[in-house]
């Protein structure tokens, strides 16, 4: 129990570091995009390579689990589209976008990292993998294609792209061909890996200190809020179905009752904002889930374990 907390208010400790270095200047505003960069495409590939050269055995539950975030993601994707369907256009973009998609590389993967090992690690990229094909920008390319004419095909094309472009999706489609085909990574390359993705949890963590920003605008007050309900009632439903429902192991069903209550990741922030020409409101929504998703995390990590659910 000790360790636990040890580990988790480390970690709160490095965020609240990163947003006073943010304070005092020490960082910029936009420092965090620098490092999002480092995370995303170096330290968060060599993690990734790492646990599951450890932890990954071949199995049909691990291949399940790319349906489960598929289809957790698409559930929140049609259940924004369903609020947002008597509001103005900002509101179609606003409410599907940031009500989907789970931030998997930067917040849950250091915990798992942390807290399960490389198995648990391994379960947040199969999850990921169903994830990042839609909040990379197919919900993206499908809203597009409803609210503007002749945009699908062009919506659809950047998604392609952006998945082509996407260092973690690669990484994921990479070893699952590995895996499939029974290739060793070499001992080499794992020790380079290892050293390199020991670093993702203090850069992941840092990055959410230096990015994290709370202003609220009474006018836009109720979206934000519509939002943030909404994806804590998903997290509810998806923690129940992970727990007491999905025929998985009680360490897998462990880790995606920690995915459920992910924020909101960065990519349909971006989306939203080239949408709508405003990332106000989904910056907020989006530094409002990184703090409910750290107490939550935080105390499920503290009061539970894979041995309670077995």
């Amino acid at each position: 129990m000790a360790a636990i907390l040890t580990k988790a208010f480390s970690f709160l400790l490095i965020i609240f570091g990163g947003y006073a270095l943010k304070k005092v200047h020490f960082f910029s505003e936009t420092d965090y995009r620098l490092l999002s960069k480092i995370v995303l495409n170096l330290t968060l590939p060599c993690a990734v390579i790492t646990s599951f050269a450890a932890g990954f055995q071949r199995s049909g539950a691990l291949y399940l689990i790319v349906l489960v975030g598929l289809a957790a993601t698409l559930v929140m994707l049609a259940v924004g589209v369903f609020l947002a369907r008597r509001k103005d256009k900002n509101c179609k973009y606003f409410y599907p976008l940031t009500i989907s998609g789970y931030s998997i590389g930067t917040f849950i993967i250091p915990f798992a990292q942390s807290f399960v090992g490389p198995t648990g690690v391994v379960v947040a990229c199969m999850f990921d993998i169903g994830n990042s094909l839609t909040c990379t920008g197919f919900s993206y390319a499908l809203l597009a294609g409803r609210l503007e004419s002749g945009a699908l095909k062009d919506a659809l094309r950047g998604t392609v792209q952006k998945l082509a472009h996407s260092a973690p999706f690669l990484t994921y489609c990479a070893l699952l061909l590995i895996s499939l085909l029974n290739l060793a990574i070499p001992a080499g390359v794992l020790q380079l890996t290892g050293i390199i993705g020991s670093a993702n949890s203090f850069l992941s963590f840092l990055m959410i200190g230096v990015m994290f920003e709370l202003t609220l605008d009474a006018q836009h007050a109720k979206q934000v809020a519509t939002v943030v309900v909404t994806r804590m009632a998903g997290a509810a439903g998806l923690f129940l179905i992970a727990v007491f429902v999905l025929p998985f192991s009680a360490e897998i069903r462990y880790v995606l009752a920690m995915i459920a209550f992910a924020p909101i990741p960065a990519t349909p922030v971006a989306l939203t904002e080239l949408a709508t020409g405003d990332g106000t409101l989904p910056s907020l929504a989006c530094s409002i889930t990184i703090v409910l998703a750290m107490i939550v995390v935080t105390v499920l990590a503290v009061t539970v374990s894979p041995a309670s659910l077995g």
